[in-house]
């Protein structure tokens, strides 16, 4: 069964959306120095940190990403905040070839979340989470693509990577912000149990909540 948020069909088409926003700034007549792309369905983001970005996106810096989160919030108090868009990371090392499974998407957002507490900026080969800024010189030739995963040819690795990928190609570094952070929506209390609960133990319980209908 293919799933369609990895649909070689839809990692296709926001390729090709992508490519034309890509193609549209090539015709501006004026210098650019960073670009900014943002997701027009998120709850709220950082304006602080989108401006740190900036200063800091230029020389060797390629990119940087937004820490995108969805949040748990009790009478308007966040007390949890857990990270989004994992399909987008590529973490280091880079390899020949690069796929996803369900185990490594969830590893990927237990190690990022714990990466960002501890580091301000931590280097990555790909990300997004709904908002990046961009050092135009490490993209202006460059284009979205699509990709299988390795791991699967019926599904499409994330229209991000390899377009990350060419960045770190040219001699540029990325980066996650922890500072830049936005918001997606909100999570269940589910979600807390699975980011922090050991896989195999969430697992178990999922099982029997079904089994019992929780």
């Amino acid at each position: 069964m293919i799933k369609p948020l990895v649909s070689f069909h839809r990692i296709e088409k926001m390729a090709k959306y992508r490519n034309i926003y890509m193609e549209y700034i090539k015709t501006l007549s004026h210098d650019i120095d960073n670009v900014i792309i943002i997701d027009v369905d998120v709850r709220s983001f950082s304006v602080n940190g989108v401006v740190n970005s900036v200063l800091k996106c230029q020389d060797k810096c390629g990119s940087i990403f937004a820490n995108g989160v969805t949040v748990k919030s009790i009478m308007g108090k966040i007390y949890s905040k857990i990270f989004y868009d994992s399909f987008a990371v590529y973490e280091y090392p880079l390899k020949e070839k690069f796929g996803f499974t369900d185990d490594s998407l969830f590893f990927t957002k237990k190690n990022v979340s714990n990466q960002l507490r501890k580091n301000k900026m931590y280097p990555v080969i790909s990300a997004f989470g709904g908002l990046a800024v961009y050092n135009y010189k490490a993209i202006q030739n460059l284009q979205y693509n699509v990709m299988l995963n390795d791991f699967n040819n019926n599904e499409a690795i994330c229209e991000h990577i390899p377009f990350n990928i060419g960045i770190i190609n040219l001699g540029y570094k990325n980066f996650i912000s922890s500072e830049m952070q936005l918001i997606y929506g909100s999570h269940s209390f589910g979600s807390i149990l699975k980011c922090y609960l050991d896989k195999r133990v969430f697992d178990f319980l999922f099982k029997v909540s079904r089994l019992f209908k929780f």
